[in-house]
């Protein structure tokens, strides 16, 4: 008596192929996933900054009002805030 089982080549291929392609699929959907989570994290460290350079835009803004209403000279509110003379005039 024959023990042996008789595989049929062509569809035991045909199976690893579509295992394969199943596989890759599920590669490319991680990697799509993973390069969306990074642009959503890029973007909101680049907002974060912006933010933050804002602020302190708006903070030197303040200081140089303050300082200009005070009387301090320009010299001295361009030292203290880094801001040029023309931000200082338009203030």
């Amino acid at each position: 008596m024959c023990t042996e089982r008789y595989i049929d080549q062509s569809s035991t291929d045909f199976e690893f192929q579509r295992m394969f392609e199943k596989y890759e699929a599920y590669q490319l959907s991680l990697k799509r996933q993973r390069d969306s989570a990074n642009i959503v994290s890029t973007a909101r460290e680049e907002g974060r900054e912006e933010g933050i350079h804002i602020g302190i835009d708006k903070e030197k803004q303040r200081m140089a009002r303050e300082m200009k209403q005070a009387g301090e000279p320009i010299p001295k509110i361009i030292l203290y805030t880094h801001l040029t003379e023309q931000e200082i005039s338009k203030l």
